[in-house]
């Protein structure tokens, strides 16, 4: 799985950011800054209102530079890092208040550096009270894992997830799928025996108290690392009828995907379920490329 930048029509509250997809894009490449961005705007200390009113329109000029690959001053880009980790201007909706603080890290995380931007996207990711922006920053940080400096730093992002994947709540998730691709895209974070497993995403998988969604997402993070520890959890989850369909057809996409030898008289089986049909057929085909047909 490759991790895609999130859409600016991310889906709102209390929905996970992945959902129930299972296809993935390569993000647009970062190409190296090649504006220079004009004098800073007004300090962001500066109290009076008219002040306010200048620096949220220079804010909003060096928002739109990020369109153009901009280069920022120092202190411009503090002033930026600052201004979304603030309160949400009254004259934005929330939708506009997204996008410009997306649109802002994307062009932050362009810099050559931004003293800073790790701490703020962690505050951001475990405790802003909008849910679309601590997607937005957790998808923010696993970007910026790989040219994060600071070791420390690193282990509070892998840890972040971790906690957030244990907590089981609307970004677990996420949480377990951004996990996934920092290890693919940095052989330092791959777990202790070098490999790609997910172990919170299996745990996930099989935590029966946690919504559908989310369990979902782990079940499809689990397969795009090939972590077949997830396996037992699938098979349970597939022959259980009290499950909700979308659950048990990405369980049964699993067993396609990983499945082992015993797996294929089950899917063989179910092509005689039509709910479960649509997904057991290709799931027995993809099964059947890899080891064969049932009973060979």
């Amino acid at each position: 799985m490759v991790l895609m930048v999130l859409p600016l029509s991310c889906k709102r509250a209390g929905e996970d950011a992945r959902h129930l997809e299972t296809k993935h894009s390569a993000p647009p490449a970062i190409s190296e800054p090649s504006v220079l961005i004009p004098p800073r705007p007004a300090r962001l200390g500066e109290s009076s209102s008219r002040k306010a009113e200048e620096h949220e329109l220079a804010v909003g000029e060096l928002v739109q530079a990020a369109k153009e690959d901009a280069v920022l001053e120092p202190d411009q880009a503090r002033d930026l890092l600052a201004f979304i980790a603030g309160p949400k201007p009254a004259t934005l909706t929330d939708r506009e208040w997204e996008e410009r603080v997306n649109v802002t890290l994307n062009l932050l995380r362009a810099q050559p550096d931004v003293l800073g931007l790790a701490d703020t996207l962690l505050r951001m990711g475990e405790f802003d009270g909008n849910v679309v922006l601590r997607l937005y920053a957790m998808q923010h940080l696993a970007l910026w894992y790989g040219r994060e400096k600071s070791t420390e730093k690193k282990e509070e992002i892998i840890s972040l997830f971790e906690r957030l994947a244990r907590d089981g709540g609307e970004t677990a998730g996420s949480a377990v799928q951004f996990l996934a691709d920092i290890r693919r895209m940095n052989p330092n974070a791959l777990t202790s025996d070098g490999t790609l497993a997910s172990p919170e995403a299996v745990r996930l998988a099989g935590d029966d108290s946690a919504a559908n969604g989310i369990r979902i997402s782990a079940i499809l993070t689990c397969v795009d690392t090939r972590d077949a520890a997830v396996l037992p959890v699938a098979r349970r989850i597939v022959v259980d009828e009290s499950r909700v369909i979308p659950l048990r057809k990405a369980a049964i996409h699993s067993l396609g995907v990983l499945g082992a030898v015993e797996d294929g008289a089950l899917l063989e089986r179910l092509q005689g379920d039509p709910d479960l049909k649509p997904a057991a057929e290709p799931a027995l085909k993809m099964w059947q490329e890899r080891v064969g047909e049932p009973g060979e």
